[in-house]
């Protein structure tokens, strides 16, 4: 996983650790920031989430699906 690869998110935006969100997250997205071996957390930009576009967060590693 590095900065740029094209991604694939889906669950619930609690079990994804998507903060200030409480939705159904089904949509693709970008690595933003390549992350460490040891990060929980990757920083992406999703295409859509909750009705927004080009949304910037932190979804939780294991749940991130490269395309």
């Amino acid at each position: 996983m590095k900065s740029g690869d094209r991604i694939w998110v889906c669950g619930g935006s609690d079990e994804l650790w998507v903060q200030d969100y409480n939705c159904n997250v089904n949509t693709g997205g970008v690595i933003e920031e390549t992350p460490q071996k040891s990060d929980k957390k990757v920083l992406v930009i999703l295409d859509s989430i909750d009705g927004e576009g080009n949304v910037c967060c932190m979804v939780r590693k294991s749940k991130i699906r490269l395309c």
